[in-house]
């Protein structure tokens, strides 16, 4: 069975091991109660008394559909998996395609405007309108896929034609002798280069920063042996942060603290020195001027509403993604229940984007504010959207998401991309469009002299979608690994790669030199899958992922694999190295966790072998193949990912509460702190 297989249905498992399935929730039941449901819909349209229009039957009838949903999930996740279906998670939202469905194949993508609101009260009827076409649950939220994750996410993924992970005054060359890379330290495995992204550690090429195990910011100064320096903390929980200029922006959940009174406690209260209580507000960035790094001294903050998602830095200006959840059971004159808020005041009516989506009800806000200017924000938008994932160009932002129609009795899944530009802090809607099948991380979008290029999943196998600025397709390779589906990708320049996954990993190279006609240069099928692709010089394309059988898909140890792509059409697995016994590793699923620096030659991130986290570093030769140059127990707490860094010849491993240092001429540990 596959690792993402595994990992669904235990998910499965979980939340349906003691459910089960009443008489009221068969099949036919659910139907008949759906089909009532929708004629009771139609008749009740232009009787509008406000969003609490026929909230009650509708939860009822959500309840019901969503048990049901639960109990047969998993059979039919099972029976998928035996039967090797290449999309087992998106099969049990579809319904059977009994008369053979659409052709995908001659499905055109689609585009749009992004058209901004009138007036607040346009707001308030958009809403309404989009209410009567989804389930309401009694806090006033909308049922369905609306998480509020953070942006660990995970979602993003480095791209573009050089190796993502930066360093600052890096040397050339192999050796690693402490004279050849004075000055040098590694920075945070980026997206797109020239686009700055927040993490939990960062350095300035002598102190280290980082998030620690209690939830505060923690000076480290690496001169002479590491020692603590200072400490920041804050009210709410610190997510991520950036180090630039003397200055250290941090994003936080903001909260208020609100009195309590006898009304609220009854009288009561249990502890009577507790006479407060926090609540929270939304997402905070918080600056604070580290020049004294034993006194820190806080110079601006400004908040937006919403759950904290994601973040960028470009040249003096940082952007901020949050998603907000309106009160759909909001008054008309409850305007902050449903309108976002930016630096204290609501967003204004032509600032927010109400574009026709089936996904669930959020807005994604996004803010810029100048660095140098930390008390105000410099402008702000909001786009009405479903949830989705990021991708940052050094032009435009892209927020895409996955969307469905129908197509005869069964549902097809699309991915809709919504458009942004931005520079010097301004934010202007550009357009949305449309794309079948749906994109497995952001490895997987790319733009490139103004076009934007697409590798997706769906029913008839995968496909590379290139659409222009205005996001309207010109090109497109469809139909590609049928019954299989993308693991990851990497677009670069007029070269891309992606790899897909069933029981081999077939690794296609496409020349996208001429956008309106892409072309597959080469197909390359080898066991197992790379879950991480990554330049690594010239010529050599470096995949972390999983070893597997080739007869029956189940997974081995982590993968090693190093590809000669110097010739796009004959690219060639040079060497691989399968680590035994070590079966996850954190960089699949936090681009951000893994330090890859082709120029000192070092490829470092953390797994799991047995029940031990590990820090493994490796080499690469081009006669001998990986070697691995450490494999050290990380120690520390928390639940945050572990990350190693380095300054010059030293290789600090930092988990939690715990750094250490090794010396990187042959990785002994020499110092460690506990903070």
């Amino acid at each position: 069975m596959e690792k993402k297989e595994q990992e669904m249905l235990e998910k499965i498992r979980s939340a349906s091991e003691e459910l089960q399935v009443p008489e009221a929730l068969e099949p036919e039941r659910v139907k008949e109660m759906l089909e009532r449901r929708e004629r009771e819909k139609k008749e009740s349209k232009g009787n509008s008394r406000g969003f609490r229009r026929s909230i009650q039957g509708r939860q009822i009838a959500a309840l019901a559909a969503g048990l049901a949903a639960v109990c047969l999930a998993g059979a039919a996740y099972t029976l998928s998996v035996r039967e090797g279906s290449a999309d087992p998670v998106g099969d049990f939202f579809a319904l059977p395609d009994e008369s053979g469905g659409a052709d995908e194949e001659t499905k055109e993508t689609e585009v749009g405007e992004l058209v901004a609101a009138k007036s607040y009260d346009d707001i308030y009827a958009y809403l309404e309108e989009y209410q009567e076409n989804h389930e309401v649950d009694e806090s006033g939220g909308i049922r369905g896929f609306q998480a509020e994750s953070r942006d660990a996410a995970a979602g993003d993924v480095a791209s573009g034609s050089a190796a993502p992970y930066v360093t600052e005054s890096a040397a050339t060359g192999a050796d690693s002798g402490t004279s050849s890379y004075a000055g040098s330290y590694s920075d945070t495995n980026i997206r797109q280069e020239g686009v700055g992204e927040g993490d939990i550690v960062k350095t300035d090429g002598r102190y280290l920063y980082t998030l620690s195990g209690d939830g505060e910011i923690t000076i480290v100064d690496t001169e002479g042996g590491m020692k603590e320096a200072g400490v920041i903390s804050e009210d709410g929980q610190i997510l991520e942060f950036y180090v630039a200029d003397g200055r250290l922006m941090l994003l936080t959940d903001a909260v208020d603290d609100r009195a309590l009174d006898e009304e609220e406690t009854g009288g009561d209260v249990a502890y009577p020195e507790i006479d407060y209580y926090s609540v929270s507000s939304g997402t905070a960035l918080v600056t604070y001027d580290i020049s004294d790094k034993g006194q820190p001294r806080k110079v601006g903050e400004v908040t937006q509403s919403g759950t904290y998602q994601s973040s960028r830095m470009v040249d003096d200006y940082l952007y901020v993604f949050t998603s907000f959840s309106p009160n759909m059971l909001a008054g008309q004159e409850q305007r902050e229940d449903y309108i976002p808020r930016a630096g204290g005041s609501l967003i204004g009516e032509g600032s927010i984007y109400l574009p026709e989506t089936e996904s669930p009800s959020q807005y994604l806000v996004m803010t810029s504010t100048d660095i140098k200017a930390p008390d105000q924000i410099a402008d702000s938008k909001a786009l009405f959207a479903g949830y989705g994932e990021l991708y940052v160009s050094n032009e435009n932002i892209y927020w895409y998401e996955i969307t469905s129609w129908d197509a005869g009795l069964r549902l097809e899944k699309g991915t809709v991309i919504h458009k942004i530009s931005y520079g010097e802090g301004k934010l202007e809607a550009v357009g949305k469009g449309t794309v079948p099948g749906t994109i497995d991380d952001s490895f997987s979008i790319d733009e490139y002299e103004g076009n934007l290029r697409v590798v997706t999943t769906d029913r008839n196998g995968n496909g590379l979608y290139i659409l222009d600025p205005d996001l309207k397709e010109i090109g497109r390779i469809n139909n590609l690994a049928k019954e299989e589906q993308v693991y990851s990708a990497r677009l670069m320049g007029d070269t891309g790669y992606f790899v897909t996954f069933r029981n081999t990993d077939p690794l296609f190279s496409v020349d996208l030199s001429d956008p309106e006609n892409p072309e597959i240069l080469g197909e390359l099928k080898i066991p197992g899958f790379s879950e991480y692709l990554h330049p690594y010089g010239e010529g050599l394309l470096l995949g972390i992922g999983m070893d597997a059988d080739e007869e029956t898909g189940v997974t081995g140890g982590v993968k090693l694999s190093m590809f000669n792509i110097s010739d796009p059409s004959d690219v060639k697995e040079e060497y691989t190295l399968v680590l035994e016994n070590v079966y996850s590793a954190d960089v699949f699923y936090d681009y951000k966790a893994v330090l890859i620096d082709p120029e000192r030659n070092v490829i470092g991130f953390s797994a799991y072998k047995g029940a031990q986290e590990k820090y493994f570093v490796f080499s690469y030769d081009p006669e001998q193949g990986f070697t691995c140059l450490m494999e050290e127990q990380i120690n520390g707490d928390g639940q945050r990912v572990s990350r190693g860094l380095y300054i010059e010849n030293v290789l600090y491993v930092v988990k939690g509460n715990i750094i250490e240092a090794y010396e990187m001429d042959d990785y002994k540990k020499i110092d460690d702190i506990i903070l």
